[in-house]
């Protein structure tokens, strides 16, 4: 897993040992379940995955049942990548009371099925418009967003996001001026990204 591999773990520990963040948790489940399905984070029909569900409300249960952590939403933050940083964003404007804050790592705002799998109607798409939600309901939330001009990805509906964020959304944003949908362009942000949660959020503070 990139989150394994590339730096964020290891941040976390230098953080946390420069007292800079709290001891923090970190559950790392995999989204692309079942095998290989882009299921965009989103609940489908009952006969089809309930991803939001199980990443909103379940595994935040099930890490209560067997960790000693604050269940209060200052005490927990969704971060991500790309398609992970979109759910990142999904689930914390679409669920304020569970997550405080985000980090959004060049992803979008608008969900982007494959050709395999789109389990949303007309009607339930308009709910996962991050963009008109932030326009029409802002929730109380603190994002960090990084996206890149040259991103063909995340740019577009990204901009659009910030073009209309209002509070009580809190809104930090960098936007490069180049640089591709890569793990090079987002990686060398993480501290900074880290640093900003243990700063804004209550439960990460160091």
């Amino acid at each position: 897993m990139a989150f394994v591999h590339l730096n964020m773990l290891s941040t976390i520990d230098s953080l946390t040992a420069q007292h800079e963040m709290a001891p923090s948790l970190v559950v790392i489940p995999r989204i692309d379940t079942p095998s290989g399905l882009d299921t965009e984070c989103v609940n489908g029909a009952p006969d089809q995955p309930q991803t939001e569900t199980w990443l909103s409300h379940d595994i935040p249960a099930w890490t209560a049942r067997h960790f000693h952590v604050e269940r209060v939403r200052t005490s927990w933050a969704a971060w991500g990548y790309s398609y992970g940083a979109w759910c990142a964003a999904s689930l914390s404007m679409r669920h304020p009371d569970v997550f405080g804050a985000a980090v959004v790592m060049q992803g979008y705002f608008r969900p982007d099925f494959s050709a395999r799998y789109d389990p949303l109607t007309s009607a339930t798409l308009a709910a996962y418009d991050l963009v008109n939600l932030a326009r029409r309901a802002p929730p109380a939330l603190a994002l960090w967003i990084l996206t890149s001009r040259e991103d063909g990805l995340s740019y577009p509906t990204t901009s659009a996001f910030l073009s209309v964020t209002k509070p009580p959304l809190d809104v930090t944003a960098t936007v490069l001026a180049h640089g591709g949908h890569r793990d090079s362009v987002w990686e060398p942000f993480v501290p900074a990204s880290l640093l900003w949660l243990a700063q804004t959020m209550p439960g990460f503070h160091g």
